[in-house]
């Protein structure tokens, strides 16, 4: 009898690991079963949520209607929104690629900079950081607004927004090298300078033109009696230089044809029949 004790409690023994193998087994099926119906319904919500926002984000209700202009004082509105309309013509407001609309706006000329915003439910909002023209150049027979930086904007037309430079600056250099453009930005700084000058002291009214071919000596052109006078200024007081020119010509123009050098106590004066 206790041998036959003793083999029961053998095969009970070596039967327990299988017992207890068979269930871990099931537990692992028991955990990876509901996880992976989880994860199914977890995508297919995805895929339901994701057809219905596409649905929602085209629908009338995103639709733009209004498209906002902001800063634009020489960028026209309307093209503006022509832009806006077409890229968010299929897509709607929430859709637009704002990204998209702001390359394509700042294409547009005196467009510094463009921001781009959704104000739901259906209006897109931009805003325009306009340059700001400081300059007018002749280049070959036109004229043209230049900004700051010496970036050429537009020709100049009878079309054109806004206030304008009070003269024209000859003198520049059409050639898109890395030295001429560094002059060309001289010269425009330079310009800014005398307008300003000359504007303080009543002056800039009477200039019609600056050659700015050398920027060590400006010469002003200006009317007096009927005719054009040239005043070249060298590099003493622009708006002194100024003066005393046209003090120098006043009522002479169709005599004198220009003065060198007007701070001097005695400049250089060239008439026209000499």
């Amino acid at each position: 009898m206790p041998r036959k004790t003793t083999k029961t409690r053998t095969r009970r023994a070596k039967a327990a690991p299988r017992a207890r193998k068979k269930t871990g087994g099931s537990k692992l099926i028991n955990f990876a079963v509901p996880l992976f119906l989880a994860a199914c319904i977890l995508f297919c919500l995805g895929l339901l949520f994701s057809a219905a926002f596409r649905s929602a984000a085209s629908s009338d209700f995103f639709r733009v209607r209004n498209v906002e202009t902001l800063g634009a004082e020489r960028v026209s509105s309307k093209k503006v929104e022509q832009i806006v309309r077409a890229e968010a013509f299929r897509s709607g407001v929430w859709s637009a690629d704002l990204g998209t609309i702001r390359d394509e706006v700042e294409k547009l000329t005196f467009v510094r900079h463009a921001s781009v915003s959704r104000v739901l439910p259906d209006t897109v909002r931009v805003t325009i950081e306009e340059r700001r023209p400081v300059a007018i150049v002749r280049i070959g027979e036109s004229d043209y607004l230049v900004d700051a930086e010496a970036t050429v904007l537009a020709k100049i037309t009878k079309d054109v927004k806004g206030p304008v430079p009070p003269f024209v600056m000859t003198g520049w250099d059409p050639d898109r090298s890395e030295a001429a453009s560094a002059m060309n930005l001289k010269r425009v700084e330079l310009y800014v300078r005398l307008v300003e000058e000359w504007r303080r002291f009543g002056l800039a009214r009477r200039v019609r033109s600056l050659d700015l071919s050398d920027i060590k000596d400006p010469q002003a052109k200006v009317e007096d009696s009927g005719e054009t006078v040239t005043i070249s200024l060298g590099e003493g007081d622009y708006a002194e230089g100024l003066q005393k020119g046209l003090e120098t010509i006043a009522g002479k123009g169709g005599k004198i044809k220009y003065v060198i050098a007007p701070n001097d106590p005695n400049p250089v004066v060239g008439y026209r029949n000499s």
